[in-house]
């Protein structure tokens, strides 16, 4: 029967009580087109399983991982770009619901659609999609505009019609879009009217039955569609009534009648708050129980069309036109007070309470409170004129640096001001250990004592000063436009420069004393950390993950954190390592990251921007949370792109560059993300700011590529693995090195073969060549001493004896004997010295010079070095040229000369035979002795051509007879030639 409970009555009647509360809307993070959405008219909002938020739009869907936005539309294989939801399933498939009723889903990098996944067609008929389920079995259900219901088994479609018609009984009947499970079954709405009553029932899509709930005072379904619907506490949003189902019936309840008079769209439980999203008037917000009648208005005049609360507690509210608003659950706290750029902040605190102050670019200075500007005052008429630093000096009293003046007193209580020191720029101060404050400009350093500047520091050759810190009553630390100088003793002007390290000359912006270490932060180069006048730490942006090194103030907490400024946001760095804990930009709400100063008030820090002054509440936000989730998106190597790969890429080997691209999910505070990554061998993590790693010229194998990620208030998360795998190409794969190594082995043993033929054939050649030599030396023993020369010997000795000259015929037996013997021992050896040849040239010579009773002269003409030297020539070389130019040349003469003349060319000897009798080719025509002159000559040519095959150089014999030089002349000369041996 259709009820209606009074306990839920009871209920929603607190909820719907007026708006008496409203909220800062500055807590929220602004996403539009301008940071990557698709559309700012955005129908819904998802998050999948790895963290990533999806956005449906009007013109296509966005991931969005906290930092930057993936586009998908048509042109990557959506079935439409009008995109109502999205729904992910049991195996990580993310399906688009489409305004003209194409299915498509998205898997591992690829979206997929009738046109690459043919099953997905459907014949929507102009039907839209409206809402999708999958039960406990995988079965996915999908809601159409024409009251087809599809059901998606094993990559089937089958489409399920209600069993009812207008034909029936009743006249019309309406299907409430929204599925929801009830008892194992999937279920859905019917409403039926007619002029008599309405019935409401359930349509059971496992067995397509109906069954009957009651009947209703009103139709439910007939005027609206229901905008929104929760399946886990079974509400309905109905244009303005929320609808509580369960089995007993339906609790309805109409906000119009409390005071709401805009259409409610969505709603989202938040522990034990509950939002509710309106068409044109923004979020409600009260509590679960209702007993909270403070009812909070945010983001008046938005229509809320979706809204999300993610795995770290983050809400985000999807709107109609104005794309996504996001409240952060970090603990930070940001408001935005209505000032012009502000320049300086200070706090000054007395017994009641505490004023703070900021100064502007306008001479003004204004008193702030938690909601806004409590009162301002103009400083002077000078415009354009910057309140550079507000300093406290008593309750009452505060000291004002501007650019126009080196100081203003203003007394708080009387609203009075009045000039202090000359009409200098100011700069900085600093206090004391005797809690003297000084002042500097450009060109001085002032000692400030009440109303009075009772002293004066000149700097000089020094450059502009910026900023001063005082380590001790009278060590000054000053930064200058060019350099950080240390002035040992100002009372005494004596000054020392300190250039330990030649990065340090550089401009500086400002200086603080935090235990025991000087801090010095640079216009461009980061912060510089000295111990005992030595940089001790040098921090960057490149290095240390600060937000810019353009440093322009530095404020210490005195507890936990030095609060750096710079041109791109604040970084907040732990005193005792140095490290960056995390950074605050645009990200977390501020309204600039041109941060001019900071100021602290209990637990809000005050925050001088370009764009106004923010209150920023840090405690609360100061503890541990989750680790964020990290995944590896894409892989690109060349022209290929790998989207979503895996846990696995596997690619053949290149000579060249691959990216590997990742993300780690995080929403609180997505800039303080640090990532570090190695392989799995290596002992050290590699730190990187960036979200992608580019490897070079991996050789082929296999490597597990780890990557890990925390933000700036977790520990690292659990690494994420790669595995790559990088195939040889066919010249790198072990069968081809095997093949290779077969072929060497094959060559190696062919060459071996060969040289081992080539070998014996050498030897062979080598014994052939051996035999022939000896043979040809018997020949030429046999040529070298001429029977007719032994005879004459033993004619001449015997007349030596007949003329009883016995003497001279035992002198000459004896030379004789001696010239026998030598030729003997020479012609067993196959090499002689030089010195043996001419030796036993000399000697032969004697004899022979003795037989003729000495007709002719002989010379032997030979160069001193080949003395000298060790060289070996054949035995009985030139012997056979002598005899003959003795027996053919000079026998017919009376007066004969006989010359041998030896000497070095290039690598050979050259020896030259010559004569002055009747020529070689007249003196063999006329002995007839031509054939026995040739054969002896042949011979040596022979000798000379074997010597030189065997060692590899170079012989000849030549022979020339000089008449043909000289015609008047006569004689023979015979040059030859023969390889040195060693």
């Amino acid at each position: 029967m259709f009820m209606f409970c009074k306990a839920y009555t009871i209920c929603f009647l607190f909820f719907f009580i007026p708006v008496i509360a409203l909220a800062d809307n500055d807590n929220f993070t602004h996403l539009t087109v301008k940071d990557g959405l698709l559309n700012s008219t955005v129908y819904y909002a998802m998050q999948d399983s790895k963290g990533f938020i999806w956005f449906c739009t009007e013109t296509g869907v966005n991931r969005y991982n906290g930092s930057t936005f993936e586009s998908f539309t048509i042109n990557n294989g959506l079935g439409d770009n009008e995109i109502f939801k999205c729904f992910e399933d049991s195996k990580g498939r993310i399906w688009f619901l489409s305004y003209n009723g194409q299915l498509s889903y998205y898997y591992k990098g690829i979206i997929y659609n009738h046109k690459n996944a043919p099953w997905l067609f459907y014949r929507s008929s102009g039907a839209f999609l409206l809402d999708i389920l999958e039960d406990k079995n995988g079965i996915i259900w999908i809601t159409t505009s024409s009251d087809d219901v599809l059901k998606i088994v094993n990559n089937t479609i089958e489409i399920i019609t209600p069993p009812f018609t207008t034909k029936q009984q009743h006249n019309k009947f309406y299907l409430a879009a929204n599925l929801f499970v009830e008892n194992d079954s999937v279920k859905k709405f019917v409403e039926t009217y007619s002029a008599a009553h309405d019935s409401i029932y359930l349509f059971n899509l496992i067995n397509k039955d109906l069954s009957f709930i009651g009947v209703g005072r009103k139709t439910l379904f007939q005027q609206q569609s229901i905008h929104f619907y929760d399946r886990h506490s079974q509400i309905f949003l109905v244009d303005k009534t929320l609808i509580k189902y369960n089995t007993k019936g339906f609790a309805m309840f109409d906000a119009a009648q409390f005071g709401i008079t805009s259409r409610l769209m969505c709603f989202l439980t938040d522990g034990n708050n509950f939002w509710l999203g309106t068409a044109g008037d923004g979020v409600l917000k009260t509590d679960t129980t209702f007993s909270n009648k403070k009812i909070l208005h945010l983001l008046p005049g938005k229509t809320i069309t979706s809204m999300l609360k993610d795995n770290e507690n983050n809400l985000w509210f999807a709107t109609h036109g104005d794309g996504v608003f996001l409240l952060r659950n970090n603990g930070d706290y940001i408001t935005t007070l209505p000032t012009k750029t502000t320049y300086s902040i200070g706090i000054v605190t007395n017994k009641t309470h505490r004023n703070v102050i900021a100064g502007n670019d306008n001479s003004d200075i204004y008193f702030l409170n938690d909601t806004g500007i409590t009162s301002a005052f103009p400083v002077s008429k000078t415009k354009f004129n910057r309140i550079r630093d507000i300093i406290p000096i008593a309750d009452t009293a505060i000291y004002i640096g501007a650019d126009d003046q080196l100081l203003y007193r203003y007394n708080i209580k009387t609203k009075t001001i009045a000039r202090l020191g000359p009409q200098q720029g100011y700069k900085n101060y600093s206090i004391a250990a005797d809690n003297t404050l000084w002042i500097c400009s450009n060109a001085c350093i002032y000692k400030i004592s009440g109303n009075n500047i009772t002293s004066e520091y000149r700097i000089k050759n020094m450059g502009k000063c910026t900023t001063i810190a005082f380590s001790s009553d009278t060590t000054c630390y000053m930064g200058t436009t060019n350099s950080l100088y240390k002035i040992s003793n100002i009372n005494k002007s004596q000054y020392q420069t300190i250039l330990y390290d030649s990065v340090l000359i550089t401009s500086i912006s400002d200086l603080k004393i935090i235990e025991h270490t000087l801090w010095v932060a640079t216009h461009g180069n980061g912060i510089f950390i000295l111990k005992d006048d030595t940089v001790y730490k040098h921090i960057t942006s490149q290095n240390d993950n600060i937000t810019s090194n353009v440093c322009q103030k530095l404020y210490d907490d005195r507890e936990r954190f030095v609060w750096l400024c710079t041109n791109n946001g604040i970084s907040v760095i732990n005193r005792d390592n140095y490290n960056c804990y995390r950074n605050l930009t645009t990200n977390i709400g501020l309204t600039s990251t041109d941060i001019k100063g900071i100021a602290a008030n209990g637990d809000y820090m005050y925050i001088a921007t370009a764009e106004g002054t923010n209150i920023f509440k840090f405690s609360t936000s100061l503890g541990n949370s989750k680790p964020p989730n990290i995944y590896f998106t894409n892989f690109r190597k060349e022209n290929t792109e790998i989207i979503d790969p895996g846990d696995t890429v596997t690619f053949n080997y290149f000579k060249g560059f691959i990216d590997i691209f990742f993300t780690a999910i995080s929403f609180q505070s997505p800039s303080d993300i640090q990532y570090e990554y190695k392989f799995e061998n290596d002992e050290k993590w590699h730190n990187t700011k960036s979200t992608n790693i580019s490897l070079s010229n991996l050789q082929p194998g296999n490597y597990k590529l780890l990557c890990r990620a925390r933000k700036y208030n977790s520990a690292w998360s659990s690494p994420a693995l790669l595995n790559i795998i990088i195939n040889p190409l066919w010249y790198q794969t072990n069968w081809f090195y095997g093949a290779v190594i077969l072929l060497i082995i094959l060559a190696i043993y062919l060459i071996i073969y060969l040289r081992t033929k080539a070998i014996h054939r050498q030897v062979a050649a080598q014994t052939l060549l051996q035999n022939k030599i000896r043979d040809l030396e018997n020949k030429s023993l046999a040529y070298q001493m001429n029977p007719h020369f032994i005879f004459n010997s033993l004619n001449t000795i015997q007349q030596f004896m007949l003329v009883e000259k016995q003497e001279q015929g035992l002198n000459y037996l004896n030379d004789f004997s001696v010239l026998m013997r030598k030729m003997l021992e020479n012609s067993r050896k196959p090499y002689i010295t030089l010195n043996e040849e001419i030796d036993f040239l000399t000697r032969y010579l004697q004899l022979e010079q003795i037989r003729f009773n000495n007709k002719f002269e002989y010379s032997i003409d030979i160069e001193k070095e080949l003395l000298a030297d060790d060289i070996k020539i054949p035995p009985v070389l030139f012997q056979p040229l002598l005899e003959n130019a003795i027996k053919h040349g000079i026998a017919t003469n009376s007066k004969g000369v006989v010359s041998l003349k030896i000497e070095k060319e290039g690598d050979c000897l050259k020896g030259i035979v010559e004569d002055n009798g009747i020529g070689i080719f007249s003196s063999t025509s006329n002995t007839g002795d031509i054939q026995k002159e040739s054969t002896a000559l042949k011979v040596l040519e022979e000798r000379l051509k074997l010597i030189s095959t065997n060692k590899g150089k170079t012989g000849s014999i030549q022979l020339i007879d000089k008449s043909h030089l000289n015609p008047s002349v006569q004689g023979t000369i015979i040059e030859i030639i023969t390889p040195i041996l060693e």
